[in-house]
């Protein structure tokens, strides 16, 4: 899938190899990096073998977009790649935008890959800012500003301050699957947004996730989007398979991205 470009005596070419790098920003809540990633670890290998290095950002679990992007970008000035690849899972996906549209002077971000964001906001955040559970009581005591960036309401004001940019070829992958292939919270919050909203992947509605010139949807919950097994690994007592179709469409995404020169348009 992934091809080494390289040029005689093995020096990457300019714009392949090691001039291009994959950079992953986590979403929400992320306590481990290694854990939350542990799903694409496989096509993290490939794509390193190919030649391109792969990085995991860390940004503030629970803060605002404006102050994750602000880390992100602190990190994105760290590495010596001439052209950065962002994939952004859920909320990193914002992150990866709003840093692209604010923090890139350089222009060094070239395509941004989102899985599972919510670009029009999730009423997810709406229901924990004001339901009474002691689940959602706890994540608002250690919320630092995320939950009202991710609200539907705060959607327009957040896409108003980080206009897309020309010069970037934005991709969205968004997931979906019906309520009772759903276990554990994700099936609880999925049947109430599929009430509010529609199709979705448990945490994030379908026509949220989905945005731009070249936006994919597949058959996946939140987590599996980025390779994770199922919640609880069964619905119904029914033992549920890993679906490789989230992985397999990132991978070739990646694929069409690496191998071409600028930014991917709409076929």
């Amino acid at each position: 899938m992934f091809r080494r470009s390289c040029l005689p005596g093995g020096a990457a070419s300019p714009g392949a190899g090691g001039d291009v790098a994959v950079v992953l920003v986590h979403g929400y809540l992320c306590m481990s990096r290694a854990v939350y990633w542990q799903g694409l670890l496989p096509l993290r290998r490939e794509l390193l073998a190919a030649g391109h290095p792969v990085f995991r950002s860390c940004v503030p679990r629970t803060g605002p977009v404006a102050l994750r992007a602000a880390r992100l970008a602190r990190f994105l000035d760290t590495l010596p790649q001439r052209r950065l690849i962002l994939v952004g899972h859920s909320m990193g996906g914002l992150d990866a935008r709003y840093a692209a549209s604010r923090f890139d002077p350089k222009g060094r971000i070239s395509h941004i890959v989102t899985i599972g964001t919510p670009h029009r906001g999730t009423a997810v955040a709406d229901w924990a800012l004001r339901d009474t559970v002691w689940l959602t009581r706890l994540v608002r005591f250690i919320d630092r500003g995320a939950l009202r960036d991710l609200t539907l309401e705060a959607a327009d004001r957040l896409n108003a301050e980080m206009p897309d940019r020309e010069d970037v070829g934005y991709v969205a992958l968004a997931g979906a699957c019906p309520t009772g292939q759903l276990a554990g919270t994700l099936r609880r919050l999925g049947e109430r947004l599929t009430q509010d909203e529609g199709a979705n992947d448990g945490m994030v509605a379908l026509r949220s996730a989905l945005r731009g010139p070249t936006a994919i949807s597949v058959s996946a919950n939140h987590l599996e989007l980025i390779g994770h097994w199922p919640i609880n690994g069964n619905v119904g007592g029914v033992r549920q398979a890993r679906r490789p179709q989230p992985v397999t469409a990132l991978r070739a995404l990646l694929g069409r991205i690496l191998a071409g020169a600028g930014p991917l348009r709409a076929s």
